[in-house]
């Protein structure tokens, strides 16, 4: 049986720069090395953010004699490990001072580009990095950070799931906000001057949901709130308006983003309003993912958008979130249980997705080891 052999520079490789996860332990075949081992015959050497932030970085890895060689010998093969991070193209190409730097010392050792990987978590990627013989692929962190966290709880939390359908709601949304983005600024403008009972969080407000530790929920693999949710939230509201990292048009830009702002709603049966770049909701049907034209007018995905609220796609979730909330909550708790077949199969397909996923995925990299 062939092993994915990467040689790390930390003690992870599945790990982002805020330091969640890692997801190590998804991948069986996986076997870490790390400097001073001895080293396989063949071998990716994992290139963090960490790495190409750092401007001593290219000086430490030609010290290192061993990898120099196998990388002339082409033994070792290059990951440029970006899964929890966006980057910037034009035309293309990859911008960035980190990246020209690397390519141009690769290119010096007659590094051939097809032994490079570049791995990212922009769903747009291979439209956006296309200029170049390198191979790039999507991988989405956020995703299987959340399902290495969940995967042992599934069966309860359908069990809970299936417990509460008797149970009315006091809520009709749920919101969280955390930076001050341009595009969740107006839609708390827009919710906090609307009168229905919503949770709605707001970081720049001092708008608070929970200052306690929900302990049931609580993420202890992780160094920070991203991948915290409180179930009572989601299971006292009927669905979640999700602002994404990513929302205004931007010339020439091509970034979509499902963080786990989009995978917290999925996992806890929520339908939802995406407040996010153009087409999000086309590509996570592509995804396989179930969307709710039941209760929401779905129209705005494709509509151009900047950040205010007087732009066509913004205006339109407004405007469609103001027909919601005409409805009684009664309304709103019968049009929920009417789409209860799609809640479940989203949260369902969270998982299988995943599993198949992390299995090609590993098939992937074992294949261009030792290609």
């Amino acid at each position: 049986m062939k092993q994915l052999n990467i040689f790390s520079f930390n003690e992870e490789v599945f790990i982002d720069c805020n330091g969640n996860g890692p997801y190590d332990n998804l991948f069986p075949k996986l076997k870490r090395f790390t400097d001073g081992e001895e080293l396989p015959d063949k071998y990716i050497i994992n290139l963090s953010t960490w790495e190409l932030k750092n401007d001593n970085f290219l000086d430490i890895l030609s010290k290192n004699k061993r990898l120099v060689y196998d990388l002339k010998d082409k033994n070792a093969k290059i990951l440029i490990n970006r899964i929890g991070e966006f980057d910037s193209f034009s035309n293309g190409n990859i911008l960035g001072e980190e990246y020209e730097r690397l390519f141009i010392f690769l290119e010096k050792l007659g590094v051939p580009k097809t032994n490079i990987l570049y791995c990212n978590f922009n769903y747009l990627v291979n439209n956006a990095f296309y200029n170049t013989e390198i191979k790039v692929k999507y991988h989405n962190f956020t995703r299987f950070n959340l399902y290495n966290i969940n995967k042992d709880k599934k069966d309860l939390m359908l069990e809970y799931f299936n417990k509460q359908k008797k149970r009315l709601r006091e809520n009709y949304y749920l919101s969280y906000n955390h930076q001050g983005k341009p595009h969740r600024k107006s839609i708390v403008e827009f919710l906090q001057t609307s009168n229905v009972r919503g949770l709605l969080s707001a970081s720049w407000k001092n708008l608070v949901l929970d200052g306690t530790n929900d302990k049931e929920n609580w993420t202890e693999n992780n160094s920070n709130l991203y991948y915290y949710h409180n179930r009572e939230h989601f299971f006292n509201s009927y669905f979640s308006i999700i602002t994404e990292s990513h929302f205004a048009d931007t010339p020439g830009s091509l970034n979509l983003a499902f963080t786990e702002k989009t995978w917290k709603p999925i996992i806890n049966f929520h339908p939802f309003y995406m407040v996010g770049a153009k087409n999000s909701l086309v590509n996570l049907r592509k995804s396989g993912f179930e969307t709710f034209t039941e209760l929401i007018d779905e129209r705005y995905d494709n509509l151009e958008s900047n950040t205010t609220l007087d732009s066509p796609r913004l205006q339109h979730i407004c405007d469609d979130l103001k027909k919601v909330f005409s409805k009684s909550i009664y309304e709103l708790n019968d049009i929920y249980y009417s789409m209860e077949e799609k809640v479940v199969h989203n949260f369902q397909h969270f998982f299988k997705l995943c599993e198949t996923e992390i299995n090609e995925f590993e098939d992937y990299l074992i294949n261009f080891c030792n290609s």
